[in-house]
């Protein structure tokens, strides 16, 4: 009788210590519950914000073309519900910029001097270059509330395009030497400021540069309401050897703006534009001191050879795709990847039997036909082209070769699928013999932000660049994360999309996106 008295004693401490450990545990799953729905609510209500943005537009009555009006922006804080089986609610306020307010959170002066007054009625007082979200997300679980905040930065820009900026490094070939990035001193430089090399710090405001259609290179942060056109990099009426690159004035006017024109070429050079805008001028970047921090900026009459840290240059993706993207660098057959913005397919090493594709930075020149072949690619011709109605519809594709000609022989290359997703099989360009694996589709816009802008392999496998951050990386230059081309599951990523329409897609809109340390239970 003690005995079971004992083992029932025990049984009883044993159940009360379990089920206090059950509870506890249901109880962490659903505050971890909680806090995803909450997350994903908060995500919501930054889309919602964007959104938002994307619809306060105009038709220019002069041009007919759609246009950003500031008179229906967002002003007051606007709420909703995630649904789709989220029981998750979202708040999302914003407060429009005139200057980038990264850097500044602790400076109540220049947050206020630097806010742009917005009403309900009128919308934002002046053209705004900053809109940063607020976005509280909560979601109830179990009789509790979770809360989530993200904040986020969007980027206006004179013309709608996915161009953040970011950091234009000096080439080098090994992680031993310094990494070195084009630095305009501050967010905000006089004109006449010498652009210098410093060591590369991504996301200061001094080196984060866009690449623009127009071949300049724009300080981001420059870009003001006194200074709409921003700063660029500058050197000079008439390119003389040594002269030193400066920081002036963007200019929109020919020949003016031809002064401020500078084109990737194949060696990785930054060459200027002559003086009538019809071809590079044979005047490159180069850095004084190499590998030195606080070096000038100059330039020199001695473009190409190999690549180096004194005269060749690698940009981030995000600095943007330059003529490239435009209706010039579409029309000869450029193909920009979407998510690595300043990359185009390439053929490695102009070599058109190479062992593997890569996605490069996008050549350019003032003459777009002097763009070399090995990022000129024909695709089969979409039925837009012939037939409106089938614009943005599912039918918006087309199946076919993709080719590029060689030069030196005239001969035509096809680009050619590996039929596998497996690491270390690569897109290549074979000669064209009509085989299944030279056969792909690509689609324009259809109605489907997932099936819009893609290019298919026979086997309905997507091209796309390597993730430089996957494991494997398996990538073409580590240093300078260059990726070499794959064929992979489509699942409607950004790498996944090619040429994509910059009015329709939706991707990498907010920089700067953080949490709030205050999120509370």
């Amino acid at each position: 009788m003690p005995l079971a008295m004992l083992v029932v004693l025990v049984g009883l401490t044993l159940s009360g210590t379990l089920g206090t450990m059950v509870i506890s545990q249901i109880r962490s799953a659903g505050y971890d519950a909680r806090r995803v729905l909450a997350l994903h609510a908060s995500q919501s209500g930054l889309e919602a914000g964007l959104a938002q943005i994307r619809a306060s537009t105009k038709v220019d009555a002069k041009t007919g073309e759609t246009v950003g009006d500031r008179e229906k922006l967002q002003c007051d804080p606007i709420t909703g519900k995630v649904g789709n089986g989220n029981p998750g609610e979202w708040t999302v306020s914003v407060v429009y910029y005139d200057s980038d307010p990264q850097g500044h959170w602790q400076d109540p002066a220049w947050l206020t001097a630097h806010a742009i007054a917005c009403t309900s009625v009128g919308g934002a007082k002046d053209v705004p270059f900053y809109a940063v979200f607020t976005s509280v997300g909560t979601a109830s679980y179990g009789g509790d509330t979770a809360k989530r905040t993200l904040t986020g930065t969007y980027v206006f820009h004179l013309v709608n395009t996915n161009i953040l900026g970011g950091l234009v490094h000096v080439f080098r070939g090994s992680t031993t030497l310094n990494d070195l990035c084009i630095d305009a001193g501050s967010g905000d430089p006089a004109p006449g400021t010498p652009a210098k090399l410093q060591m590369c710090s991504s996301g200061n405001v001094a080196q984060t540069w866009a690449y623009t259609s127009t071949l300049q290179f724009v300080l981001v942060s420059s870009q003001t309401k006194s200074l709409p056109y921003g700063m660029c990099l500058d050197a000079g009426a008439n390119h003389t050897p040594n002269a030193q690159v400066l920081l002036q004035p963007c200019q929109t006017g020919k020949p003016a703006i031809y002064r401020q024109q500078w084109s990737f070429n194949d060696s990785a050079n930054l060459v200027g534009t002559n003086n009538n805008g019809t071809d590079v001028d044979g005047y490159c970047f180069q850095v004084q001191n190499p590998n030195v921090p606080g070096s000038n900026l100059t330039i020199l009459k001695s473009c190409g050879g190999g690549y180096n840290n004194t005269n060749t240059f690698s940009s981030d993706a995000n600095v943007g795709a330059g003529q490239a993207d435009s209706d010039v660098g579409r029309s000869i057959g450029q193909l920009i990847n979407y998510n690595q913005f300043g990359r185009c397919l390439d053929d490695t090493g102009q070599n058109p039997l190479a062992t593997h594709m890569i996605a490069w930075p996008c050549k350019q020149n003032p003459n777009p036909t002097k763009v070399s072949w090995n990022q000129r690619y024909t695709l089969p011709a979409l039925p837009e082209v012939a037939d409106p109605a089938t614009t943005a519809t599912e039918l918006n594709y087309a199946s076919g070769i993709i080719y590029t000609t060689y030069t030196a022989t005239g001969i035509q290359y096809c680009l050619q699928s590996p039929l596998s997703t497996a690491v270390y099989q690569y897109v290549t360009t074979k000669l064209c013999d009509g085989s299944a694996s030279q056969k792909w589709t690509v689609y324009g816009r259809t109605k489907l932000y997932v099936t819009s802008y893609r290019i298919l392999d026979v086997n309905g496998k997507c091209l796309q660049p390597r993730d430089p951050n996957a494991s494997p990386s398996d990538i073409y230059q580590a240093v300078n994360k260059i990726s070499k081309i794959y064929v992979a599951d489509c699942d409607g990523s950004t790498l996944q999309k090619w040429n994509a329409d910059k009015n329709v897609i939706e991707a990498l809109a907010l920089k700067d996106i953080g949490e709030s340390p205050t999120n509370a239970r």
